[in-house]
């Protein structure tokens, strides 16, 4: 690879800004809607991963036309979605789309009756069907699950307080979206300064 050491100096220094910045500023995003009631945290929850999702693929494509269009595309189910075209491109696996589409069952469920604005979470999961509930935490889980240690302590977590668990799943997913398109949108400016640069070099050598 040859690249133009101004180039790649700015590049560094601009990525370095971002990696601090952007992934704890939306894990503190999350994080902070915990001083609210269960209802506005899994809405805005829910709202703040799609948007994020949304902005890491649309940043992966020129076409404005094809960008206008995946803005429309529901975050999952049907024939297409956001979350599949996200798992395709490598922004989102598919441990964090099968949490991600859990959270959406609540979502839609407190959003489309008003008899939900003042649930909380836990008496929702303390009712749950055993095998369903056990799917749910695994799915949540998805950070930690090979860390057997911290499976342990996240489940008695989502046991006692659930919306703190999900909250917490939730922000770091969000921040492994912000550091996969960070890292997309770095390759995409080293590739254009490399190509900058050998076209400098061959327009040298042809003078």
């Amino acid at each position: 690879m040859i690249i133009n050491r101004e180039d790649a100096e700015n590049i560094l220094s601009d990525l370095k800004k971002r990696l601090l910045d952007i992934p704890f500023s939306s894990m503190l995003e999350v994080i902070d809607l915990l001083d609210t009631d269960d209802w506005s945290l899994t809405i805005k929850t829910h709202a703040i991963i799609e948007s994020i999702i949304t902005l890491a693929i649309l940043s992966k494509e020129k076409n404005q036309h094809i960008k206008e269009t995946i803005k429309l595309l529901p975050l999952h189910g049907g024939t297409s979605s956001k979350s599949d075209l996200a798992v395709k491109l490598g922004l989102l696996t598919k441990e964090q789309k099968k949490f991600l589409v859990n959270l959406s069952e609540i979502r839609n469920k407190m959003s489309h009756d008003r008899e939900h604005i003042n649930s909380d979470l836990k008496p929702y999961f303390d009712k749950m069907d055993t095998n369903k509930l056990k799917q749910w935490k695994g799915n949540a889980l998805w950070f930690c699950s090979k860390n057997e240690r911290a499976s342990q302590k996240f489940s008695v977590i989502f046991d006692e307080i659930p919306t703190i668990a999900i909250a917490i799943s939730a922000a770091i997913l969000v921040a492994h979206i912000e550091l996969r398109r960070i890292e997309e949108e770095a390759s995409d400016e080293i590739e254009f300064a490399t190509s900058k640069t050998i076209n400098q070099i061959l327009e040298g050598s042809l003078r």
